[in-house]
């Protein structure tokens, strides 16, 4: 983890948001160092969907977003993705009549007019050897792989933007549980490269085995920050979400 001193890889301060005269977001300060695997949870409607879609532009917010220390609270969502955050919504968005290699293309969009094809095509390689399974699938249509395999679809076309900092909402939604678990694997190699990760997921359990920090947050508000290792039990953990400990 980046030493406290160092400057964050992303900082927010009083980030908000509204949906009409709903506060979906109340100010919400928190940051992610370098390499980094931080975890949001809390419960449906708790505001979690929402920071991440504060942090990329996509609703209007008040506060400050900083990446590695510079403002990008101005910033457009495409540019945000030139900067090097990626971001898999919940849903996963993959394009279903599309095979897996030209999902994974369009994930480079980002990167066309500032690297060679070249480039690109070695970081499709790189994903290939990362998970296996789009290698094997790359000139199947998307919409015919199982749920997990279409989550990992969503993981490798972030990837082809090359980011620092992977933002992802729900990638267990509606997932078995073995699949679910799947994907975790998948998220905890990507971290394992240095790739710093804002995890926004129901399933506290799975996210608090890679986590190094995690936030959670209930009716918008941030409530609590746990660290992993400390946590026991269950009903240690409903303390948490219950802003009992902090």
């Amino acid at each position: 983890m980046t030493p406290a001193s160092a400057t964050p890889l992303l900082a927010i301060e009083a980030l908000s948001a509204r949906y009409g005269h709903v506060e979906a977001l109340k100010p919400t300060t928190l940051s992610i160092a370098e390499g980094e695997f931080v975890a949001v949870l809390g419960p449906n409607g708790a505001g979690k969907s929402t920071l991440l879609k504060a942090i990329m532009r996509l609703i209007p917010s008040r506060g400050s977003i900083a990446l590695r220390g510079r403002s990008i609270s101005d910033r457009r969502s495409d540019e945000l993705a030139v900067q090097g955050i990626a971001f898999v919504p919940e849903g996963r968005g993959i394009l279903g009549p599309m095979t897996v290699r030209e999902n994974l293309d369009l994930g480079a969009y980002a990167r066309w007019r500032r690297r060679a094809r070249c480039e690109i095509e070695r970081s499709r390689d790189s994903i290939f050897t990362l998970f296996p399974v789009l290698s094997e699938r790359q000139k199947q249509v998307a919409g015919s792989l199982s749920g997990g395999e279409q989550q990992i679809l969503a993981l490798g076309r972030a990837m082809m933007a090359a980011p620092t900092l992977l933002l992802l909402d729900e990638p267990s939604l509606g997932l078995a549980p073995r699949m679910a678990a799947e994907v975790f694997q998948a998220l905890e190699k990507l971290n394992l490269t240095g790739l710093s990760i804002l995890l926004v997921e129901q399933k506290a359990p799975l996210a608090l085995k890679l986590a190094t920090r995690a936030h959670v947050l209930r009716g918008g508000r941030l409530v609590s920050t746990i660290d992993p290792r400390a946590v026991t039990s269950r009903e240690e953990l409903a303390r948490y979400y219950l802003g009992l400990v902090h």
